[in-house]
């Protein structure tokens, strides 16, 4: 090995090729020795490392390829050596930036692995998740923001990272909390998007950080990723102290159209920044979902007798939904003397407008029952009686 280093440092490039080749052809006629060779093999392909050796070890990745697939030509205990001398190749092609042969690499690996995943997890498997140095995987992350008008550079990125498995989502994870330009991070959030299952978990577990920036880019990338469940994933997020959290958890739970979206947004009205409140009672309108109506009678209650534009807003939400749930709690907010005057009368005018049966039989037990509240006189002149 230590002449092998000596001739490739000299330049003598050739005799390298020559001293391998007859280092492999040796092992292939000698099958009772193969894996035993193969496992110093590394050595031997780390020695070589160069640029000027890259396309040799190329033809030996291709080797490598045709003995692992042909039963005839190596004993099937030599299989983790092979593989394991194809990931080494792979890692000396990338820390090149050779990233096409570590892709061709991750494709043979695959191939090996399919259709028996479970028996190739430790060997194939293992392999694939050592395709690339821990350098190059940063490299390789780095070129992917700044080709961003290369789109088949993105593809090899991609195919790459999703060999690599979780660990490649959170070299991006990481270079994302990094990244300080915004359009760096959104392109890193797409690609962490299209990593899928391989993105997900990491995506989840970082929506309860301690830093508010690492949250806000998991509620980012957690709506781009199309979570089923991503409105309860997102209730914690959007009662973060900061605004901005809140804005990403907001924008993703909108975006989603999930089916629970409205109860969580209803459920987080107390907790949101006035501008993000907005936002929320604005989609609680368009919703019209019954099952925001527990949420958003509770934060009428919570701020009884102040009044606001978000609370008008909140009542017109109930009236929006047009059930007889939410009519109840509109004859709640009416009845109740706490909330301040405007609020009331917004809901009674709601009421008036309700085509359901139960709004026209509260407003008649409203008149009769409270002939001295300040609404009473304005109930009876929307059910058409006088006073008396």
């Amino acid at each position: 090995m230590n002449y092998l280093k000596e001739i490739v440092g000299e330049g003598k490039v050739e005799e390298a090729f020559e001293l391998a080749s007859h280092y492999f052809d040796s092992l292939e006629r000698a099958p009772e020795v193969m894996c035993g060779g193969l496992e110093k093999a590394p050595e031997l392909l780390n020695a070589m490392a160069g640029l000027q050796t890259l396309p040799f070890l190329r033809k030996l990745a291709e080797r490598f390829s045709a003995i692992l697939f042909d039963s005839s030509r190596v004993r099937q205990e030599c299989h983790p050596q092979i593989v394991n001398c194809l990931a080494v190749t792979s890692q000396i092609a990338s820390t090149y930036e050779d990233f096409d042969q570590a892709q061709w690499i991750g494709a043979i690996l695959g191939r090996s692995m399919a259709g028996r995943e479970a028996e190739h997890t430790d060997c194939c498997g293992n392999a694939l998740g050592r395709l690339l140095t821990p350098a190059a995987g940063e490299r390789l992350i780095e070129l992917y923001i700044e080709k961003r008008n290369d789109s088949a550079w993105a593809r090899t990125v991609l195919t790459l990272l999703k060999c690599l498995g979780p660990a490649a989502g959170e070299k991006v994870f990481r270079r994302l909390e990094e990244e300080t330009s915004a359009s760096n991070r959104m392109r890193l959030m797409r690609l962490l998007s299209q990593l899928g299952p391989e993105a997900t978990e990491l995506a989840r577990s970082r929506l309860s950080d301690e830093r508010w920036y690492v949250v806000r880019n998991a509620c980012m990338v957690v709506g781009e990723l199309g979570e089923p469940d991503l409105p309860r994933l997102l209730s914690g997020p959007l009662r973060h102290p900061d605004s901005r959290v809140q804005q990403a958890a907001i924008t993703a739970i909108i975006k989603s159209h999930a089916p629970d979206s409205a109860k969580v947004l209803a459920e987080a009205l107390p907790y949101l920044h006035p501008h993000i409140l907005e936002l929320a009672l604005d989609e609680l309108s368009f919703l019209k979902e019954q099952s925001s109506v527990g949420g958003v009678e509770q934060f009428i209650l919570q701020n009884k007798g102040q009044k606001s534009a978000a609370l008008d807003k909140a009542v017109r939400v109930l009236a929006g939904v047009n059930t007889d749930r939410a009519t109840e709690a509109l004859g709640r907010v009416v009845s109740d003397a706490g909330h301040a005057l405007p609020i009331r009368k917004t809901a009674l005018e709601a009421l008036s407008r309700s085509p359901l049966a139960i709004a026209q039989e509260f407003l008649t037990g409203f008149a009769r029952g409270s002939p001295n509240d300040p609404l009473a006189a304005e109930c009876r002149k929307i059910l058409g009686t006088s006073q008396g």
